[in-house]
């Protein structure tokens, strides 16, 4: 099990951008394990496995489907995890009353985030998705699991700008700007 979260970890740090529908599977599985440990609290290891799978078929399958929508259902689900599990790291508190509120809340932010930068949203998405996976299994006390993960996610959010950008300097390169020119000037001509 930890070794499928360092694997997971990884791919949401590094290749979260490119991979959308692992970030889709990780997000329905995380969010399947948690609405069954939260919805059924006697719940057994292997349902809330199933679960957390079924989960994560669905919402990878779904993100071939609906891709943007599926994403930022994710995100808004993602966004509701991370604040309801960070809040109490910073001191808050959270009672059954105030969870789904607070849920809804980071969602919400999450959500807008996504729809106003998609690009940067989902680096920074996927980044701090993978660090925070890798937190929780951190063997360490919380100031130092913090700092290993806060370290992870600007190498993530590094990483992954780094290949953007190489991803589109070589679609520049693809284009012969001055073969597209006589292109446009042929075409012209034949108009006339």
């Amino acid at each position: 099990m930890i070794l499928l979260k360092v694997l997971a970890s990884a791919v949401s740090l590094f290749f979260g951008r490119k991979l959308y529908w692992a970030l889709a599977g990780i997000g329905g599985y995380l969010t399947g394990v948690y609405f069954v440990t939260h919805s059924f609290r006697h719940a057994s290891s292997h349902i809330v496995l199933t679960g957390g799978i079924v989960c994560g078929i669905m919402a990878i399958v779904a993100s071939f489907v609906i891709r943007h929508w599926i994403i930022m259902l994710v995100a808004f689900i993602a966004g509701g995890y991370f604040f309801t599990n960070f809040f109490p790291v910073f001191g808050g508190h959270l009672t059954s009353a105030s969870f789904w509120p607070a849920f809804a809340v980071g969602g919400f932010i999450f959500a807008a985030f996504f729809m106003a930068f998609f690009e940067l949203a989902l680096v920074l998405a996927t980044a701090l998705l993978g660090a925070y996976i890798l937190f929780e299994i951190l063997p360490f006390k919380a100031p130092i699991n913090i700092g290993v993960a806060g370290f992870l996610f600007l190498l993530g959010i590094k990483f992954q700008f780094e290949h953007m950008k190489k991803g589109q300097t070589q679609q520049f390169k693809k284009i012969d700007l001055e073969k597209t020119i006589q292109e446009i000037i042929k075409k012209k001509k034949l108009k006339k």
